[in-house]
């Protein structure tokens, strides 16, 4: 697959699956736009990506435990593109046993 000139964001990328897909598509030549809870953590990942593959890589703020960041978000994506490609939504709040009807 050949992801140069595009546009990947993921969000949850901070670590586990969604660190490992922005490493993937650094090295599939996709620009990536990296969200995790804290732009710290986010920030380290776009550091890792740059250092594997050398792609273009962004980081950004996105906790979903705060709603009224994913508007914040999303405006500064529009802000840095005029278009996006491939958006992989990874991040999710944790829903306990209860809250997923497990007794």
């Amino acid at each position: 697959m050949d992801l140069n000139g595009r546009t990947v964001v993921i969000t949850g990328a901070g670590r586990g699956l969604g660190r490992a897909l922005a490493l993937r598509a650094g090295r599939l030549g996709a620009q990536v736009f990296v969200a995790a809870r804290s732009v710290e953590a986010a920030q380290k990942v776009v550091g890792e990506v740059a250092e594997d593959s050398g792609a273009s890589a962004c980081a950004f703020a996105c906790d979903l435990a705060e709603p009224a960041s994913i508007p914040a978000f999303a405006q500064e994506i529009a802000g840095r593109t005029d278009r996006v490609d491939v958006l992989v939504s990874n991040g999710a709040r944790y829903l306990g046993p209860r809250a997923l009807g497990c007794r």
